[in-house]
């Protein structure tokens, strides 16, 4: 039996930190920066049973951009300087990268805030149920497991960015993470491996 493991990539420049620690990092950014990064958090769209989500994925982000400002970015792909972003909802801003989380079960717990377009490069590495390797497709519902994630998994939204007014071609992604789901990280050259 062949056992296949996921390792991070060896670097010269590869730093341990924190979660606190990468925070501290992140909170000094404040120019427009791209940063790559691999994070493992629950599927959105998966089955919660006994209060707990069903399915995780570990995803991987090439460019994603800190410091995009939604209202603007939605009126710079527009054309236009109408639009206007509704408030943050169920979290709080505490810097320009990092928000926390106002829901009861995460209250307080820091996450990273990025863009980025959807024609970039992000890739899933995987999804889980109870740390295990699963298989799961989109894109092919037959082989799908529908005790884990709820129908609409399988189905492809069309809406976009800016409450549906970014066209499909120009549309971008919110992406919030924990700091704690995140597992690596690379910021202006520098590679980190967060733990805890």
């Amino acid at each position: 039996m062949t056992t296949i493991t996921k390792t991070l990539p060896t670097v010269n420049n590869l730093l341990t930190v924190s979660a606190e620690r990468l925070g501290m990092i992140l909170a000094n950014i404040t120019k427009s920066t791209t940063i790559s990064l691999t994070y493992f958090v629950d599927e959105s769209k998966s089955r919660v049973i006994g209060g707990e989500k069903q399915v995780q994925k570990r995803v991987k982000i090439n460019n994603l951009r800190l410091n995009h400002d939604y209202g603007n970015k939605v009126n710079n792909l527009n054309g236009t300087t109408d639009f206007v972003a509704q408030p943050l909802n169920g979290k709080k801003r505490l810097t320009s990268t990092l928000l926390s989380s106002l829901s009861k079960k995460n209250y307080g717990r820091v996450m990273l805030d990025g863009k980025i377009l959807k024609t970039e490069s992000r890739h899933l590495l995987g999804y889980f149920h109870y740390g295990k390797e699963i298989q799961l497709s989109k894109s092919d519902s037959t082989f799908g497991r529908t005790d884990l994630v709820a129908p609409s998994f399988y189905v492809k939204s069309t809406y976009t960015s800016g409450r549906g007014t970014v066209s499909q071609e120009n549309d971008f992604m919110m992406i919030t993470p924990f700091l704690t789901s995140i597992e690596s990280i690379k910021i202006q050259g520098q590679q980190y491996v967060v733990k805890g």
